[in-house]
């Protein structure tokens, strides 16, 4: 799956990001450059980027609209794990059984098969979206809240108060620095003060923070590292939006 196919066209005119953030969202340890950290890494900013949606309060479209580029990334990184595991040396059969799941391995048994693979529910989505009548503003994105960068369309819709919080729902645990970093994150435009909203940021947020962690330099435990976080956060949304 090519990521440029169902990332809305708004998503990469967005792609800038404080460095601060960047280096945030990359985890840390001593493999933290390593090829396949940095791939990783990647995913994970352009997942973030793209679940940062123009929010209508409609379950059903918020809904569809995250969870695009939430299966997107998923495909990516069994991508990553495949090249970078066969390069190492390290294989394990169960994280090769959950990627062929996860992408296209599923379409040898069948469409009913294939229809419960990420690409085959991400082509259900778009269908559903096309049904709905709403895949021109999910194409449109924020792109029209962008004047003046990445976080303009946030902070013209999301007043200070809602911005606070929101940080002060995330990661209690974690130090005032990076509570902070999170007032330049761009999460996302539209009707951002309904409460199911603010969940959804939330939940995304937490999401992307535990999958940026120490990197372990193994493409297997890495790959496991991310996408824990990832499903854990995709369940999350959908009793959110339920």
């Amino acid at each position: 799956m090519n990521i440029s196919t169902q990332l809305p066209s708004s998503f990469y005119g967005a792609m800038s990001m404080n460095s601060d953030i960047l280096a945030m969202m990359s985890g840390c340890g001593h493999n933290v450059n390593l090829v396949s950290s940095v791939e990783y890494a990647k995913i994970n900013v352009e997942m973030h980027h793209g679940m940062a949606i123009n929010f209508t309060g409609n379950a059903e479209y918020d809904f569809l609209a995250g969870m695009i580029p939430h299966h997107t990334a998923a495909v990516d990184m069994c991508k990553v794990y495949e090249e970078h595991a066969e390069a190492s040396g390290f294989s394990n059969p169960g994280i090769v059984s959950l990627c062929s799941n996860i992408t296209f391995g599923a379409e040898s048994w069948g469409e009913w098969q294939y229809d419960f693979s990420q690409p085959g529910e991400t082509e259900q989505m778009l269908d559903i979206l096309e049904d709905i009548g709403m895949i021109d503003h999910y194409n449109e994105g924020c792109s029209g809240n962008m004047h003046g960068g990445m976080n303009e369309g946030m902070h013209g819709d999301m007043n200070e108060g809602m911005r606070r919080d929101l940080v002060e729902g995330m990661h209690g645990d974690m130090h005032g620095d990076m509570h902070s970093q999170h007032h330049d994150m761009f999460m996302g435009c539209g009707k951002l003060d309904l409460d199911q909203t603010k969940d959804y940021i939330q939940t995304n947020m937490d999401m992307h923070m535990r999958m940026s962690f120490h990197w372990t330099g193994n493409p297997g435990v890495d790959f496991l590292l991310g996408m824990i976080p990832h499903h854990q956060g995709g369940e999350c949304v959908i009793l959110i939006l339920s």
